[in-house]
């Protein structure tokens, strides 16, 4: 077996890598990018509340009120926007702001990556009050 089988293989213990000081780079072990990509995972659950159903008919698709892309610039550094706190906001609400800028978005989800090392649960909009 090659290295990166054997890596793939390999059981994620939380305590091994989330809060324990590890970096998030371009060698961290396949086993570790895995983990963090399943986490990520959107659960279906959230999916059928904020994304349009799979089979809808066009017309019905079309007439779906889907959130206005911002074009704002976000000045805040994305490293404020991760908390260790558990998401307790109704997630239906997303339907109802703005999507961040695309590159935004992308600053986001490679500060994630470290994020979710060092124990970040949530996302916290901070163009939003609550």
């Amino acid at each position: 077996m090659s290295d990166e089988t054997e890596d793939l293989h390999t059981t994620f213990i939380d305590k091994n890598w989330i809060k324990a000081g590890k970096i998030y780079n371009n060698t961290i072990p396949s086993y570790v990018v895995l983990e963090k990509s399943e986490r990520m995972v959107v659960p279906q659950t959230i999916k059928a509340t904020i994304f349009p159903p799979p089979a809808i008919p066009i017309p019905d698709l079309l007439a779906w009120k889907l959130p206005r892309q911002s074009s704002e610039i976000i000045a805040s550094s994305t490293t404020l926007w991760f908390s260790s706190d558990i998401p307790i906001t109704d997630v239906s609400v997303l339907r109802t702001r703005a999507v961040p800028p695309m590159d935004f978005i992308k600053m986001l989800e490679d500060a994630g990556r470290q994020a979710w090392l060092n124990g970040a649960n949530s996302v916290v909009d901070h163009r939003n009050n609550n």
